[in-house]
């Protein structure tokens, strides 16, 4: 069922259901009323009526005693019929009749014809010169004559509807005379049945209500009838329409009511039907200022509310979706530990709507610095790069000594940023990036509108944990890559670096135009000091040449590299073939000019070096050729008597004394 019938059938049922009640109950009322005041008017008719029949009872005693004697003095039948004749009209009787006990008439007033012998016996009977009258209300005297002769006196009235009528108008009920289940005489219209033996009260047809009152002959009955006091029955009637009549009207009634309350609850549930379809645009729409327009009004707010956190959650998804993405690329293919940490970072701010942010590097013991930094638009500025900070100072120091992600504020710490280079805020979190038991850093945001909670904590951990794998990656690869490419004993690059570089110096100086330069050099009768002094006295050596050698060129620009045994080449971008050879001589004068030193009770060694240069591309095309070059060079050096340098042909090289 609809709410619009659910409504209606409530309005309905709040009307009719009591309407009914007190109808029923009304009815209910009001027809015992009746019956008790048909019941008073039925029993006040019944008394009036025995009391008026009884006083004619009684008055025709009266006259007949009255009568009797004269009756006595006169039984002659000539004067008998007139003393009867003036006795009745005085006594205003319907008859005086004189009769032998065994019922025989002697003599009877004018009009009462010949009675049979039954009209002196407590029975029905008929009088001759009457309509036949039913019964009779009677009195009657023995008379006891001389010689012993008895003669019975009778006076009374016909009980007939002239009769019935007095009774009726002196109780206000209809008078029935009743016999053998037959009505013989009434006082008006009469009902079609009653009871053949009618006594007590009893009900009639039509709504009627009867009482015997008694018998005046013995076998007839007079009845009093009266009508009820009211109609149940169309009382009921009245009360099945005026409910019926109230259905209809609380019907209607209740239906304009269920619409206007309906109709905006539907506005609403269709609006929320097409939220729920995924309709975003639908407003509800507002009228009036009641509470379901208030209601309508809260509904527009909300789905305005929840527009916007969609868009919300949409453009966070699709950033996070696209941060993802790059933290996944980045975390899969990158090399570039800054790189990474990079993106880590935004990624971490981005996820966690932080306004700043900064990965602080482990630089030393007890130590923090902050080369990655991030800062969302418009918001404050993070911690300046490299700034420093001590373990145990400020949020990320604390993470920092104790290994264990932190946010604030919490229980634990109520200081927030104290005295350290981070970003001034109400709330922030902190989680460390290990590489296995060693510190590599902290991953740290600061400041949004609410405070960071335990879950926030717990995705920053999960963040930290992907970076300080991925760090041990890239450590791993950095590693490996510097094992391959540089020597393990000088801690210079080695061959296979050499050739990449110089190849890629070669290029840079043919595309630019720039000269290049490289220098050869060679340790002069190296195999004698590892088979007089050992070959760790020998490593030492090649450790202090490679130190000192490296303090003389430049560095991040030339490089230095092992070639191979104690041969060693020095690369000069941007040097021509004199800048090369005045070079040079310094490295074989550093070399020269100092012993090395060995370890303790060790002698003193004097080294010298014998050195080749060339020139790009004066004498080589290829970094190859340029190589091969500066060995020859290298080899006419230590053919013309070690310690000294040589040069190609073309140039002016001499020893470097």
């Amino acid at each position: 069922m609809s709410l619009r019938g659910r409504l209606t059938l409530f309005f309905v049922l709040i009307v009719v259901v009591p309407l009914a009640v007190a109808g029923l109950a009304a009815s209910s009322i009001v027809s015992r009323e009746v019956d008790r005041r048909t019941k008073s008017h039925l029993d006040l008719a019944a008394r009036v009526a025995a009391t008026v029949h009884g006083e004619r009872v009684s008055r025709a005693v009266r006259e007949v005693r009255q009568i009797a004697p004269e009756v006595a003095h006169a039984t002659g039948p000539g004067r008998l019929q007139p003393l009867l004749d003036e006795s009745r009209r005085l006594a205003e009787l319907d008859f005086v009749v004189v009769a032998t006990p065994s019922g025989s008439l002697v003599a009877g007033s004018e009009g009462t014809g010949t009675f049979l012998r039954a009209a002196l016996t407590p029975s029905l009977s008929q009088i001759a010169a009457r309509a036949a009258p039913p019964t009779v209300t009677r009195a009657s005297v023995t008379l006891v004559l001389p010689g012993g002769r008895k003669l019975m006196v009778y006076g009374g009235w016909f009980v007939d509807r002239r009769y019935l009528a007095g009774l009726a108008e002196a109780s206000g009920a209809e008078i029935l005379l009743v016999t053998g289940g037959s009505i013989v005489a009434s006082s008006g219209p009469s009902p079609p049945a009653i009871p053949r033996r009618p006594s007590g009260a009893f009900a009639l047809p039509g709504g009627l209500r009867g009482l015997a009152v008694g018998e005046p002959d013995g076998r007839s009955s007079l009845v009093v009838v009266v009508p009820r006091d009211g109609n149940p029955a169309a009382m009921r009637a009245a009360v099945i329409l005026i409910v019926l009549a109230s259905l209809l009207i609380a019907t209607a009634l209740g239906s304009a009511l269920a619409r206007l309350v309906a109709r905006p609850l539907q506005r609403l549930t269709a609006g929320a039907l097409a939220i729920a379809r995924g309709d975003l645009e639908q407003r509800v729409e507002i009228r009036g200022s009641d509470d379901v327009a208030t209601l309508a009004a809260a509904f527009n707010t909300m789905t305005e509310n929840l527009r916007r956190h969609i868009g919300e959650m949409r453009d966070s998804r699709d950033e996070l979706r696209r941060v993802l993405e790059r933290l996944g690329a980045t975390l899969g293919s990158t090399q570039d530990l800054d790189t990474m940490l990079q993106v880590v970072l935004e990624s971490a701010a981005v996820t966690l709507r932080a306004s700043a942010g900064a990965v602080y590097r482990a630089t030393g013991p007890g130590r923090l610095s902050a080369p990655t930094t991030w800062s969302a638009e418009r918001e404050g500025p993070p911690p300046p790069r490299g700034a420093a900070v001590e373990f145990g100072d400020g949020l990320a120091g604390a993470v920092a000594a104790s290994m264990i992600p932190a946010r604030v504020p919490s229980r634990e710490r109520e200081a927030l940023c104290p005295r350290t280079p981070e970003p001034s805020c109400e709330t922030a979190v902190a989680a460390p990036l290990a590489r296995g038991e060693q510190l590599v850093g902290v991953l740290a945001l600061y400041g949004r509108n609410e405070d960071f909670t335990e879950d926030d904590l717990a995705t920053l951990t999960s963040f930290a944990r992907q970076a300080s794998v991925a760090i041990e990656n890239v450590m791993l690869r950095e590693e490996s890559r510097q094992e391959s490419i540089t020597d393990p004993l000088t801690g210079i690059w080695n061959r296979r670096y050499l050739q990449a570089a110089l190849t890629t110096e070669v290029e840079r100086a043919r595309r630019y135009g720039r000269p290049l330069s490289v220098i050869m050099i060679d340790i002069d009768r190296f195999k004698d000091v590892n088979d007089a002094h050992g070959h760790q006295r020998g490593d030492g050596v090649l450790v202090e040449l490679c130190r000192r050698v490296g303090d003389r060129v430049r560095a991040r620009v030339d490089t230095l590299a092992r070639y191979g045994g104690e041969e060693f080449v020095v690369v000069l971008p941007e040097t021509p073939l004199a800048g090369a050879v005045s070079v040079a001589r310094k490295l074989l004068a550093a070399v020269r000019s100092e012993p090395f030193a060995g370890q303790a009770g060790e002698p003193a060694l004097r080294i010298t070096l014998s050195a080749g240069v060339a020139e790009f591309p004066s004498d080589a095309s290829t970094g190859e050729a340029l190589l091969r070059a500066a060995d020859e060079a290298l080899y006419r050096a230590k053919r013309g008597g070690r310690d000294r340098l040589e040069a190609p042909a073309r140039a002016t090289a001499g020893a470097a004394r």
